[in-house]
Order: C-alpha cells, then structure tokens, then sequence
C-alpha cells in the first residue's frame, strides 16, 4: 500500500486525517508548507522515491479554493506525484456512515446533535450538553474547528456521546440524529429536524429573518422579539438565549467590584477609529475598558498607543469577554456589537449605542440605553457622567425589562433541554 499523505495541513486536512484514522486505522503524514522539513519542497522527493499518493485537502466553503487547489494541483504535477481529489468528501461520508451503524448496534436511536463552531468556545449552547447528558439524552458532537474538538475530546462521555470532527459542508450528508442544534444557518439532511438556538438576540420581526429558518424550530430570546406574523410550518419557541446561562451563573456567584470604568467595544476598525476621541474624553473622569477582538490584527494597536500607558486605560482581549470587564463597569460603549443587549441584562448597567454618521442605528437599544449621535465628535462625556449618577435608576429599570421581556432568563438550557426531550422522545433508552 502507498504511503498517504495529507496536503495542506489546515483544519480540513486534520479533518481528512482524523476520519482516515477513524475509518481505515490509517495514520497519514501531514505535509505543512509553514514548516521547515515538513513543507513540500522539503518532502517531494522522499514521496516520488517511495510511490506515495497525496490527498488534497481544501474546504470549498473558502473563496480561494479554485486558486489554491490550482496551486497545489500544478505544483505535485510537476513532480509526477500521485494524487486524489475528493478524498474529504469521500471520507466524511464514509465516517458518517460508519459513526451512524455504531449507534444503532448500541441502540441509540434517538440521538440529538449539537452542532459546534467554536464561535467564542461555544458559549451560545448554554449548559445545553449538560442538561441533556443529566436526561441521559445521547448527544452527538459535530466539531467543525479544531478548538470544539479539542474541548469535545477532553470531556467525552462514550457512554453517552459520540463524535464527529468535520466542516458545516458535510451537514446535509449526516442523516441519523433525529434532532440538530445550530447556532448558525446551514444546509441540512431533509430527514433531520433542525433547532435553532441562535447567537443572541434576534429580533424575528425584521424582514427576510424568518426564511432563513423556515421549516426550523426556532429559539426566541424574549416577548417583544416573538415574530407578530409567522408562517405555519415555522415553531417559535419562547425558550430565551442559551448563552446568557453560563455568564449569569459566573455573574451571581461571585463578588461584585466597584463599578467606576466605561466599557468600549467597537466591531471593528472603522469603530475603533471613530472611537478614539470619545475614549481620550472619557479618561479624563473615569477608568477605561477597550474590548480587543479577538480576530483583530496586532496593528489595531497602534490607534491605541497614546492610552497604553495612561493608568485608568486597560485592554480586554480574552476571548469570551472576561467576567470582570462586565463586573467594573457600569456602562458600555458601541455601535454594531450585540454586546449592547447581553451587557445590560446582565449587569442591568445601560449601554449607549453610539451613532458617528449620517447611516443611522444598527438597531434601537430601547429601555436597555441611550442611542446617541456623536457626529462632529465630542459629548460622551456628559451622556456617561448623567449614567453614573442615576446608576441606581437603571438597575431597576432593567431589571423589571429583563424580568418582563426575557424568556427563562439563566435557565434557558434547562428549558431547551426539556422541550427536545419531550416533543422528540430523545431520553428513550
């Protein structure tokens, strides 16, 4: 047998390797092209001296997929190395298939999927996986970025769950579990019903949302984002945000600090840039807390050299946002983010939706902030000094919103979980 080898060595490509392992017992070679010995110029020639067959590995999901596979294609042409195209889509339909006859033998016939992204370590799933595993519910966990599966691998439950590390792309071929969960809109398998928990707060009255769902079970996070017109074969379900779980948790169960910053957090450069004179005003009365995203650039820095070294200026790059940068403030600051409603609820401090041009607000914050329009510059100042000064007011303000408005807030996962079990059987043994 050919010895096999995996090129590139992105997320795809361990994904090919893991489900030869899973499939064949195969142990592929990796060639990496950022790695001195293991890149291909270093590997060619061993692979033509010992007749070995390249598996390309690229995601057709990225929009330089034809130029890459061009690439890659012309280069072990050249070489007059052996090689396979398709072998991804091959393999992760033999490991699905593989994976589904292992459960029926062992009876799982009920099976609830959970479909993980990574997206800031899956935090929009609440405590979903542990409220079903105490239903003895039998999960399936879909890792489709390293990071899932190295947080799936370490707490797997082989009683319990199983698991399948592939891209979103193979989705439409997993045709066993009887239920999905996503957080996000994909393609699915017709026979298989699909929950969608969302990743925060969706208004599902604004136009063009709700096809996106069609057909879906839908989460919806509170009263006055309930659809007033819905079609027939779409379930909204007043289950509320499983993401809001984890943080309230964290939140009420440890001590609360003396709130004296101003939390910035602006979505993305442009915001950071327009930004910069509201948080010099700022600083000039309270301490400030700038969210760093974490898919920013290390260049975005350099917008924020003149605070690095001012005492009250600290920067919150964790990726979540870090309990404590909720716990300092008593405000936060930003445009686009949907931070604006999750900070209020659980902190019950205000945001202030600031608008630094003539396109208007992403969306109204209502009873949870101030919209402002900062255009020409200047003027924060006052509008936070005035927050901080009936800080109390607020509390209670959101409080009574939160309590009126937000489905099974803190308990979202715990409710998810009983409806899955209950409209869909999925705790039968």
């Amino acid at each position: 047998m050919s010895k096999v080898y995996i090129y590139p060595k992105g997320v795809t490509g361990e994904q090919l390797g893991w489900c030869m392992e899973y499939v064949d017992g195969v142990c592929p070679e990796y060639i990496d092209d950022d790695i001195k010995g293991r890149n291909f110029n270093d590997l060619k020639e061993r692979i033509a001296l010992e007749k070995g067959i390249i598996y390309i590995a690229l995601s057709r999901l990225s929009p330089k997929y034809k130029l890459n596979l061009e690439t890659i294609v012309e280069k072990i042409k050249r070489e007059k190395i052996d090689y396979i195209l398709g072998g991804m889509e091959e393999y992760a339909q033999k490991a699905i298939y593989k994976l589904g006859n292992e459960c029926a033998r062992k009876g799982w016939n009920a099976i609830c999927a959970l479909i993980l992204p990574d997206f800031v370590k899956d935090k929009h799933f609440g405590f979903l996986e542990e409220e079903l595993k105490k239903r003895r519910v039998k999960v399936l966990l879909f890792c489709s970025q390293r990071g899932s599966y190295e947080r799936a691998l370490e707490r797997l439950d082989e009683e319990n769950q199983c698991l399948l590390y592939l891209s979103y792309e193979f989705l439409p071929l997993l045709d066993f579990p009887k239920v999905i969960c996503v957080t996000g809109t994909y393609q699915y398998h017709k026979n298989v019903k699909v929950i969608y928990v969302g990743h925060g707060i969706v208004d599902w009255n604004v136009n063009g949302r709700i096809q996106a769902v069609l057909g879906n079970d839908v989460c919806v996070v509170g009263r006055e984002f309930m659809p007033k017109k819905a079609d027939s074969i779409t379930r909204f379900l007043p289950i509320g945000y499983l993401g809001y779980d984890k943080i309230a948790k964290d939140f009420s169960s440890t001590k609360m600090l003396v709130k004296e910053s101003v939390l910035f957090t602006p979505y993305d450069l442009g915001e950071l840039e327009r930004m910069i004179p509201s948080i010099k005003e700022v600083l000039e009365r309270f301490s400030v807390i700038l969210r760093y995203r974490y898919e920013w650039e290390d260049s975005h820095l350099q917008y924020l050299e003149q605070f690095l070294d001012h005492q009250k200026f600290t920067i919150d790059n964790s990726n979540p946002m870090s309990l404590e940068s909720y716990q300092k403030s008593f405000c936060l600051v930003c445009s686009k983010t949907t931070s604006k409603f999750s900070f209020p609820l659980v902190t019950l401090c205000p945001s202030v939706v600031v608008e630094h041009n003539q396109e208007g607000y992403d969306q109204d914050i209502g009873e949870l902030g101030v919209n402002v329009s900062l255009i020409g510059g200047g003027g924060l100042l006052a509008i936070v000094s005035k927050i901080y000064q009936n800080l109390n007011k607020w509390n209670k303000k959101i409080l009574e919103y939160r309590k009126r408005e937000i489905y099974n807030y803190g308990k979202a996962s715990e409710y998810l979980a009983s409806y899955l079990t209950s409209e869909y059987g999925l705790n039968e043994e």
